[in-house]
Order: structure tokens, then C-alpha cells, then sequence
């Protein structure tokens, strides 16, 4: 029987996958990945989960509140967030891909309690 340590890992926005720091600790988390964007998150569940204990991928963003918001895409989505991004942010430090939008896609965020309680975790550790 497998052994529960009772850490979860929530990802927002998990375009590309988990973090390879925390890879010495994928034995003892639950991991769950917000990815609102439907190519990213079709890719992201075709990949295994190893080093991961099972991993959970939503199609969805996430937020305080449950409802539709606006994710603002950039020309490199890396950088997509719910948050619009100021262009000339980008300007300034020479990363105009990461502040200029491409597109926006209106995507539902549910509340972070709601898939805690959906898949039974207690609390959100990293």
C-alpha cells in the first residue's frame, strides 16, 4: 500500500509541465495542473507522469472566485495570465514576447476549494 504524506502540488498553468526542482519530492505529493489552453492541456496529458505520483490535469484556469474571466495570451504563451500584461513591460527589459498580446481567450476559472474537494486534498502545501 502506498504511503500518503499528505503534501499537494498545485500548478497554474502547467503549460510544459512540472517543475524538475521538485522532482525529489514527487513521491510524497498529490500534483494537480491548471491548463486552460486546449492544445497544451491535450499535450500535457499525453505525456507520463513519472517522476510524479499520478497527476491531475484540469482544463481550467484558476482563481479566489469560480467564474469566467478573460486569459490574456502573449506571443509567447509561457507568459498567459489572467492578469493584462503592460507592453511596454516588455520594452523595458527587451522580453517583448512575453508582454505583447497575440490573442484572449475567455476560459472558466474555477475556485482553488473546489477541485481540493473534489479529489479529497486537504490543503495546498506547494
Amino acid at each position: 500500500m502506498a504511503r500518503h504524506y499528505g503534501l499537494t502540488y498545485f500548478d497554474i498553468g502547467s503549460r510544459g509541465g512540472f517543475q524538475d526542482d521538485l522532482h525529489p519530492f514527487a513521491f510524497a505529493e498529490d500534483v494537480v495542473g491548471f491548463e486552460p489552453d486546449p492544445a497544451e492541456f491535450k499535450r500535457l496529458q499525453s505525456r507520463p507522469s513519472e517522476p510524479w505520483k499520478p497527476v491531475i490535469y484540469l482544463p481550467q484556469g484558476g482563481s479566489v472566485q469560480t467564474r469566467r474571466q478573460i486569459l490574456y495570451m502573449p506571443t509567447d504563451p509561457q507568459s498567459a495570465s489572467l492578469l493584462k500584461n503592460n507592453a511596454m513591460t516588455g520594452v523595458k527589459f527587451c522580453k517583448p514576447k512575453f508582454f505583447e498580446i497575440d490573442r484572449t481567450e475567455e476560459i472558466e476559472t474555477p475556485c482553488l476549494n473546489d477541485p481540493l474537494r473534489k479529489r479529497h486534498l486537504h490543503q495546498v502545501t506547494i
